[in-house]
């Protein structure tokens, strides 16, 4: 008789003394260990981040081991006392200058370094970011505490690598970090040190760092954050964390499978919202915990493109001439220098790669933005420069003033410049997404107004010749007086047939229409908008859009100035 078809009392016995016996023997055996396999993909280099003494180590724990009786379909290890680094780097013709720390998982008493280490890194550098594989310590004691080995190993990787930029041909500004579970916690702390705020005592010139911070935060599926939820207790965001939290914590990106403890990203988020922290936050509602970058069916599976796109929408990917540029700008404006070409950096730039120089400049300068100035808006300059259309520059709020203040234009200050008559638009509503037709830019437009724009002439300021890219990544030279007019209702007038006209100490210096404009003015101004939004940027309400110079650049030469715009009347400017 089997004991599948037992009904007996005796044979029912049986069956528990041997499932009693087996339950015994299961808990007397030893967890087994094995050795730790060499990484799956090999890496360049792979090499201890202490040269000497480990901090806060005082006794030998044993080499470290692989788990074999924690069933997974992926490997960790345990009894991590010797932190390394291995490096990922892409290869040449796919390198940006990007770079990620990749922090995996484990509960901070193992390290699930297989899917959330070796195979993220190779992830990231297959798609041209340089990727350096953190195994730090676990030591598996305290949770309170045991967070803080681990981060002493994140800080001092993150020098090492800053401080080794050059050898890995990677930009040391824009090195960020991933991190999974509890890594995201771990690489989260990291971010939210302060500047100069060392978990260790310096051991060599690598910690010669300003910052330790990661210039971006991936944090998937990350514990430690929130705490709470055992035992019917309410889950509420850590106060040492949501504390840490400043102007110069940087910006953080979340992946989450909803039935996962998501509310560590939930509330991170909320607490980063509070303090104007830009964040992205994916919470999908299928899936669990632990699936790093492996493929499969569920929409989860597509955190790493969206982490992608949103690093790229950062200009974490951008080129290295696009990251080399506003170094360079900055310096030349500093010493009184003149400009410097993107095209000298490289010379097959694109207008694209231009307009993300011009988006790190602007961001550079800590200006607070007003709107956006067309250039090369008439058919002759968009022949001239082979263009399909005008493009555009960005405009501080700083650069605006009123006419009716009769300012004053100072030659000593500026340089060189050039005085264009335009017609400015404020726009009356946010724009997130692209508009469908020129009416639709009639109908975003609250006033137009007439408009001087006075920027630096780059002829003047640069060596050698300039391109649409050059024009455009400098910013338009990046300084200019922005004179505007009053308001007036842009459904009142037909602006195509605005005459336009400008003297100087009364002697007419030229005169045009508001059909200089290629298109015609709201055709124009449709496709700069549409410009601008593609260029990742949202249109709010209140900016001023100017359209493009109506008639050529004149030069700016002392005097006293009037522009005359009709209907919408008249600016008066001294330039000295």
């Amino acid at each position: 008789m089997t004991i599948s078809r037992c009904r007996r009392t005796a044979c029912r016995a049986l069956l528990l003394t041997l499932l009693l016996t087996g339950a015994a023997l299961a808990q007397e055996r030893p967890e087994p260990k094995a050795p730790v396999p060499p990484p799956p993909f090999a890496p360049s280099e792979t090499f201890n981040i202490w040269p000497g003494a480990v901090p806060d180590e005082t006794s030998d724990r044993g080499s470290e081991f692989m788990l074999v009786e924690r069933r997974r379909p992926f490997y960790q290890i345990a009894n991590v006392s010797t932190p390394t680094l291995s490096v990922y780097l892409p290869d040449k013709s796919k390198a940006t200058g990007a770079s990620i720390l990749v922090i995996p998982g484990g509960g901070l008493v193992r390290l699930a370094i297989e899917h959330e280490g070796y195979e993220v890194a190779k992830w990231f550098a297959d798609r041209g970011v340089a990727a350096f594989m953190l195994k730090y310590r676990v030591p598996g004691v305290g949770r309170e505490t045991r967070w803080k080995k681990g981060l002493q190993d994140a800080q001092r990787a993150m020098s090492i690598i800053r401080s080794r930029a050059s050898e890995w041909n990677i930009d040391p500004n824009g090195v960020g970090a991933i991190g999974f579970s509890a890594g995201g916690e771990i690489g989260t702390r990291l971010a939210l040190l302060k500047d100069g705020e060392h978990r260790y005592a310096n051991v060599d010139s690598a910690d010669n760092q300003s910052s330790t911070r990661p210039a971006f935060m991936i944090n998937i599926y990350p514990g430690g954050l929130a705490s709470g939820g055992f035992g019917g207790t309410p889950v509420t965001m850590r106060e040492d964390v949501a504390a840490a939290i400043d102007d110069k914590t940087p910006p953080m990106f979340f992946a989450h499978a909803f039935p996962d403890a998501s509310l560590n990203s939930i509330m991170m988020t909320l607490e980063l919202k509070k303090q104007n922290v830009p964040a992205e936050l994916h919470i999908f509602q299928d899936g669990a915990h632990g699936f790093g970058v492996r493929g499969g069916s569920l929409p989860l599976t597509q955190w790493p493109n969206l982490a992608l796109t949103w690093m790229r929408s950062l200009g974490f990917l951008d080129a290295p001439a696009v990251r080399a540029y506003p170094g360079a700008f900055s310096k030349a404006v500093g010493s009184n220098s003149p400009l410097p070409l993107i095209s000298d950096l490289n010379a097959k730039t694109t207008v694209n790669d231009a307009f993300k120089a011009q988006g790190r400049i602007v961001a550079n300068s800590k200006q607070e933005v007003g709107g956006y100035k067309g250039v090369f808006s008439t058919a002759s300059a968009q022949k001239r420069y082979k263009l399909s259309g005008p493009l555009h520059c960005t405009m501080f709020k700083m650069m605006i003033v009123q006419g009716s203040d009769h300012p004053t234009i100072n030659l000593n200050d500026m340089g060189a410049s050039v005085v264009e008559t335009e017609l400015g638009y404020i726009m009356g509503v946010d724009i997130p997404t692209k508009i469908a037709d020129a009416e639709e830019a009639r109908l975003a437009s609250q006033a137009v107004v007439a408009a001087i724009d006075a920027p630096i002439q780059l002829a003047a300021h640069v060596e050698g010749k300039y391109s649409a890219a050059d024009f455009v990544a400098a910013n338009c030279g990046n300084k200019a007086n922005i004179i505007i007019g009053s308001r007036f209702h842009p459904d009142d007038y037909k602006l195509d047939e605005l005459k336009v006209s400008m003297s100087r100490n009364g002697q007419t210096i030229h005169s045009t229409t508001g059909a200089a404009t290629k298109g015609g003015q709201w055709q124009n101004l449709m496709t700069l908008i549409n410009q601008i939004i593609d260029q990742g940027h949202v249109i709010h309400e209140g900016d001023l859009i100017i359209s493009g110079s109506l008639g050529p650049a004149m030069p700016a030469e002392p005097g006293k100035y009037v522009a005359d715009y009709g209907v919408l009347g008249k600016i008066e400017f001294d330039v000295k």
